[in-house]
């Protein structure tokens, strides 16, 4: 999460819009967590982890990248590098 923070920096002006999503913690939890963490992008709580059920997410963390017609255009399971970040916002952006 926190290798995504300079990608968020350098591209929210430019339209990146990320949405982070705690899964199955309480509010104070994913709080405490988050800022950690340091992280400035929004966040946004699952307690009851259905978003990720939805999205068939089978382990932490998982990264969907969604172009601006709203289509799921690539996914990075577990954690990864500012260059692949940066490389899959930039395709999904373009």
């Amino acid at each position: 999460m926190t290798d995504i923070e300079p990608v968020y920096n350098e591209l929210k002006d430019g339209g990146l819009v990320i949405l982070a999503v705690n899964v199955g913690q309480d509010r104070q939890t994913a709080h405490d967590f988050v800022t950690g963490l340091g992280i400035t992008y929004p966040t946004l709580l699952d307690k009851e982890s259905k978003v990720a059920a939805a999205y068939g997410v089978i382990g932490l963390p998982t990264t969907f990248f969604v172009n601006a017609n709203g289509v799921v255009d690539g996914k990075v399971l577990g954690e990864a590098k500012e260059g692949v970040f940066v490389k899959m916002v930039k395709k999904a952006m373009s």
